[in-house]
């Protein structure tokens, strides 16, 4: 800078410099104070959004994993059903698990050992019920002859009686059976059950036209499932292959 042209007087000192200088670029205690008020403010607004958007997907994730597991269920039971013939008995169960629990004992097939005879075998036959206590919707049938015992596959291969499938004691002998597993349709099964676990809270079966010499029997199956606070309700019908009742044997 060209100090020469200027009276002694006028000529800058260093602490007028200083001054000049930290006047220029600071801020006042108020200044501060508002600025980093509304910095909280903004953050405070993101951080909301934030919040807000975490949420939503994670409501938008259990809707859509319910979904996801009630049409795999579909899938599931159509399959068994795709070749079940007759109904034996059932019990109808509710949606919200209160009273006796849904199961449906059927004729699930005519293949036993890949042969079909128009009259059923134990290893023929099939369970379908609900378990309150882990919340799971189970299918009992036979395991794969292959894995089958002798005395296993000589058992299995008895022919069962319309009388003898539709007793009282029925179902818990064909339970009871050592050739017979358990196969989860849906709800946790064996595992744990979690905060974010989807669960089977109710089913409700119902057999239509069952005494019908010319409508085929007709079973509704539905299933509540639950995952957090969120519900969703599955309703499936299967038309079964056979009109006669009971099965001539």
């Amino acid at each position: 800078m060209e100090l020469r042209g200027l009276p002694i007087e006028n000529r800058p000192t260093a602490a007028r410099c200083a001054a000049r200088v930290a006047t220029r670029g600071g801020f006042t205690l108020a200044e501060l104070i508002l600025g980093m008020a509304i910095t909280a403010m903004i953050m405070s607004a993101v951080a909301a959004v934030m919040v807000s958007v975490a949420e939503g997907w994670d409501e938008g994730r259990t809707v859509q994993g319910l979904s996801v597991s009630l049409l795999q269920l579909q899938v599931r039971l159509g399959r068994v059903f795709q070749g079940a013939a007759y109904v034996a008995q059932s019990q109808g169960g509710s949606l919200n698990g209160s009273g006796a629990a849904a199961q449906i004992y059927f004729w699930m097939n005519d293949n036993w050992n890949g042969s079909s005879d128009g009259v059923p075998e134990a290893g023929e036959m099939g369970l379908i019920l609900f378990d309150p206590t882990t919340q799971s919707l189970y299918l009992y049938s036979a395991m794969p002859t292959a894995q089958m015992s002798g005395a296993q596959l000589t058992a299995a291969g008895q022919e069962v009686s319309w009388s003898q499938s539709s007793g009282a004691s029925a179902i818990a002998a064909f339970e009871a059976n050592s050739w017979v597993q358990k196969t989860t349709l849906a709800g946790p099964g064996s595992n744990a059950i979690r905060g974010d676990s989807i669960s089977v809270t109710g089913a409700h079966i119902a057999v239509d036209w069952l005494s019908s010499t010319s409508q085929k029997p007709t079973v509704e199956i539905q299933v509540a499932e639950a995952r957090g606070a969120e519900t969703a309700t599955m309703y499936g019908s299967f038309v079964l292959r056979l009109a006669d009742q009971p099965p001539n044997n």
